[in-house]
């Protein structure tokens, strides 16, 4: 008996809690949860934290090779003791450093017996070589104090960072757009309803006249279709109700077979209140893409830079000490190692390489990159004029909502008065029910219409702000 109270107990505190997450009806709820579910801002995320990864390894620009080799012949009869046929070993150590810098180090040596008057002997032949490469056109040499590989990680970090926070920007943009529309309709809808119940009452107001002889056919039938047209308003307002609510559904990454929002808020936070929490989501900005631009035009020089210091010509510089040695009995062979004193002498070589310079991809690069950049360019300032041709658009249709909410305010007023006084009439018997009705209809479809021109208000003074 405990366990089953336990189990109902568990049973509604689930239900409380699901319910409260997934019938989520105001705007800020909603924003809640896009923001903790929305497929693009989690996948925006991941992309960012990515880029993390990658910039603290710089995708292993700066990562030493290490290669070894070796072979080795030994004879039947081996021991510790003794010398193989055959050795050679190979090993080399190459560490890339910024500005086109390549420090290499490689080292080989080979054994090889050889027998002279029937007593083995050793030829041992010891290699090391050092050798430095620069690109002849460093960063430094382009005027930049930073290495462009670093740099650029550091500017996509920024890039998708700021990325992030504009998806976020963008899906509560959306969000909010589209959650004022489903009130809208959801007003529509209602007054929709209240047409189609005073075209019925008027249609059995008309056939009982018509019994009489007071009215015709005619008249039935022009109602008849008025009532047809209002269903088909009220199939095609539903029809947008029911998309715009799938579409909060999907920004919010909700199960649709699960969740029914019949009934939104209306009470909705100010345009203002709204904008302070996209700032709090999207660290007090807003504007991201300008940012990006700037971003994206940085990274283009920069990696400019790199491809100037790639293809540069190479210089280099190698160091190879080297030693004599004669032949050694094989049963000396480790002591000979052992012994092995000071190179004999030094050889330095200097050499210069210019196949980068007249590589074909030269000249590609530096058209690809004109290109990139003029596209970019032009890409930018078609936003700055957009940004510039938007604002007034919405300022206009801001200013012509709010004349239609005052005319709308003093026709509500008027109407109001007129019900009152209608309802006098009602009740004395002076007037028919259908003829209070009518203007009963007209004074609710009118403070509809007054919250729809409410809603048009605060959606384009927020767009107003929030595109500034």
């Amino acid at each position: 008996m405990k366990k089953q109270k336990i189990k109902k107990y568990f049973i509604f505190l689930l239900s409380v809690l699901l319910m409260k997450h997934l019938y989520a009806q105001t705007i800020v709820e909603l924003t809640n949860i896009a923001l903790e579910n929305n497929s693009e801002i989690i996948s925006a995320q991941k992309t960012y934290e990515s880029m993390m990864l990658s910039s603290k390894t710089m995708d292993g620009a700066f990562s030493p090779q290490v290669s070894f080799s070796s072979s080795t012949k030994f004879p039947d009869e081996f021991s510790w003791n003794t010398s193989p046929d055959y050795l050679s070993s190979s090993v080399s150590y190459i560490q890339p450093l910024p500005g086109g810098t390549t420090i290499s180090i490689s080292g080989e040596t080979s054994i090889k017996k050889e027998c002279i008057n029937n007593e083995y002997y050793l030829s041992q032949n010891p290699n090391v070589s050092i050798s430095l490469q620069q690109s002849l056109l460093p960063f430094w040499g382009q005027g930049k104090l930073k290495d462009p590989i670093i740099e650029n990680k550091d500017l996509q970090k920024q890039y998708y960072y700021n990325q992030l926070l504009n998806t976020k920007k963008n899906i509560l943009i959306n969000l909010a757009q589209i959650f004022i529309y489903s009130l809208i309709y959801q007003k529509q809808i209602q007054i929709s309803q209240n047409s189609l119940i005073l075209i019925n009452e008027q249609i059995e107001a008309v056939k009982q006249l018509k019994s009489t002889g007071a009215s015709s056919q005619s008249k039935i039938t022009e109602l008849l279709i008025n009532k047809w047209s209002s269903q088909q308003d009220l199939v095609n307002i539903k029809a947008n109700f029911e998309s715009s609510i799938q579409s909060l559904k999907t920004l919010c990454n909700c199960n649709l077979n699960n969740i029914s929002i019949n009934q939104l808020d209306n009470i909705i936070i100010s345009t203002d209140d709204f904008i302070n929490l996209i700032q709090e989501a999207t660290g007090n900005s807003l504007d991201f893409v300008e940012k990006n631009y700037q971003l994206k035009l940085k990274m283009l020089s920069i990696n400019r830079c790199l491809e100037k210091q790639n293809s540069a010509p190479i210089v280099s510089i190698s160091i190879q000490p080297s030693w004599n040695l004669e032949l050694q009995k094989e049963n000396e062979w480790l002591d000979a190692w052992k012994n092995l004193n000071s190179p004999s002498n030094w050889s330095a070589t200097v050499g210069i390489n210019l196949s980068p310079l007249i590589s074909a991809t030269v000249k590609q690069d530096k058209k690809q990159y004109k290109f990139n950049y003029d596209s970019l360019v032009n890409s930018y300032i078609a936003y700055e004029k957009q940004k510039e041709f938007i604002l007034p658009q919405y300022q206009s249709l801001y200013e012509q909502y709010q004349k239609q909410l005052v005319e709308i305010t003093n026709l509500y007023n008027e109407s109001f008065i007129e019900l009152t006084d209608m309802e006098k009439q009602y009740t004395t018997g002076a007037i028919s029910k259908i003829d209070y009705d009518s203007i009963k209809f007209r004074v609710e479809n009118c403070s509809l219409n007054m919250e729809i021109n409410e809603l048009y208000v605060w959606l384009y003074d927020f767009l107003i702000k929030v595109n500034k």
